[in-house]
């Protein structure tokens, strides 16, 4: 499981900067490319090959780097939204900033309370509010995009209250969808496991006779042909 973390985000990592690298070539100023996010993800995905390999790492150490990932990108976007001569682009990116940060908090405050007894279910919750603002932080990545240089499309202006508005109004709908999104493949992935049905909740017979079956081919050919001849 491991391996296939560190292989999506090395995947991951390589064509982000395999696209920040285009972008550069063809004029984006470098100031505003994220190489040091993408940087972040091959250390990440170094140290999931790491554990994969069964290296032991220290307790929380794997929860520090991810949370030094998104503060440093978070400190990135809101520089980058303070030198931006463009209101539109500066609120786009001071809300990923945002999002970055509360990520980066949520994963320190995870990993503090991991080893804490009792509190596992908060511990579980605190991870499926990461995910979350994970999620929501790459449809926003997306949707800033769109915005400033759309493919289809004349761009926003970039300095009118209306396009502030706009994007306030489109983060929010974004969050909305996420999290009902999240929550509701949560609950549906919870109940079809309730439904499935699970051998201890069976009388102590019928699953000793199971195993027996299970464990003698000869049995299963015993038990059948009893069931077929006559009595």
């Amino acid at each position: 499981m491991m391996l296939g973390k560190a292989v999506g985000l090395l995947t991951a990592a390589l064509v982000g900067l395999g696209f920040e690298v285009i972008e550069v070539r063809l004029g984006k100023p470098g100031s505003t490319a994220y190489f040091t996010f993408y940087a972040g993800l091959v250390l990440l995905a170094g140290l999931h090959t790491e554990l994969g390999l069964g290296v032991q790492l220290p307790t929380g150490f794997r929860g520090l780097v991810e949370a030094t990932i998104f503060a440093g990108r978070a400190m990135h976007s809101l520089q980058t939204s303070e030198i931006t001569s463009s209101q539109l682009a500066g609120v786009a990116r001071s809300l990923d900033a945002y999002l970055a940060a509360a990520c980066a908090g949520l994963l320190i405050y995870r990993d503090a309370i991991r080893a804490a007894p009792g509190l596992e279910y908060r511990c579980l919750l605190i991870g499926q509010m990461t995910s979350g603002l994970v999620l929501l932080q790459a449809v926003w990545i997306w949707q800033t995009a769109a915005m400033i240089d759309p493919w289809h499309s004349r761009p926003w202006i970039q300095s009118g209250h209306k396009s502030v508005i706009f994007a306030t109004l489109i983060f929010s709908v974004q969050m909305l969808l996420v999290l009902v999104g999240q929550n509701g493949l949560l609950v549906g992935l919870r109940t079809r496991r309730r439904r499935r049905p699970n051998m201890s909740d069976r009388p102590a017979a019928t699953r000793a006779h199971r195993l027996m079956v299970e464990g003698n081919p000869r049995t299963l050919v015993y038990t059948s042909l009893q069931r077929r001849l006559p009595a």
